[in-house]
């Protein structure tokens, strides 16, 4: 049995690995909404800027036309570059530096075909055309699937770490069975698999990794303090 001190801190530990978790998952998640803001933004630009260079205008032009007509997160970035080549880096230095801090891929092929351009005089505005035919599409295919997915997630994960766990324990003390380590170490088990949903299926290990300690913190805190609760009000 364990000591109530000793139960005491477990508790403690659990609910600040929760919020811990939680303050995580929500930065992430905000860090995610950003990204996916600028590469939205970012297909957008890049046929602004295919179609300024088929007007015979350069890109660096075409790039400064998007840094003061909008105030787009691309927009943004574009001015933060040219403020840098105002300041002595070059334009490739420039990009490459925005294009690490992005941590978009789509940033970085747009960065490679943008030096390409810069470092040659190449008519890029074909290869940028196709690049945003191509993440759009990708994009596209991707929030729809993540909207159509995520919902249903979200409601399995609840279901198999509150739900299950409470009506398992409930039940076991209803019909006269023990619940032992074992079946904790059975009800961790399957929480653990299903928090790592979006790895299995998008094969996301970052936001399965944020998961994790998030569904196992639930767990622990639905059978400490909900499943009593629960219990208690049936017995009535």
């Amino acid at each position: 049995m364990i000591e109530e001190d000793i139960l005491a801190k477990i508790d403690i530990a659990a609910i600040v690995l929760f919020i811990i978790s939680i303050i995580s998952y929500s930065i992430y998640l905000l860090k995610i909404r950003k990204k996916n803001k600028l590469e939205s933004d970012l297909i957008e630009a890049m046929r602004i800027i295919s179609q300024s260079m088929k007007n015979s205008e350069g890109l660096e032009t075409a790039i400064t036309k998007i840094a003061r007509q909008n105030n787009s997160s691309v927009s943004t970035m574009f001015s933060e570059i040219l403020d840098d080549v105002n300041s002595g880096l070059s334009f490739e230095q420039s990009i490459d530096k925005r294009s690490k801090s992005s941590n978009s891929k789509i940033f970085d092929y747009f960065s490679y075909i943008v030096k390409i351009g810069s470092s040659t005089g190449e008519d890029i505005s074909n290869m940028l055309d196709a690049l945003s035919e191509k993440v759009w599409s990708i994009k596209h295919l991707e929030i729809e699937l993540r909207t159509k997915t995520t919902a249903n997630i979200i409601i399995i994960q609840a279901i198999a770490v509150i739900i299950i766990p409470i009506l398992f324990v409930f039940s076991s003390g209803a019909i006269g069975y023990t619940v032992d380590t074992a079946s904790y170490v059975f009800l961790g088990t399957v929480a653990f698999i299903f928090s790592i949903i979006p790895y299995i299926i998008f094969n996301d290990k970052l936001t399965a990794a944020l998961q994790v300690p998030l569904c196992m913190s639930i767990l622990y805190l639905a059978l400490r303090f909900i499943t009593p609760v629960f219990a208690n009000f049936f017995t009535f």
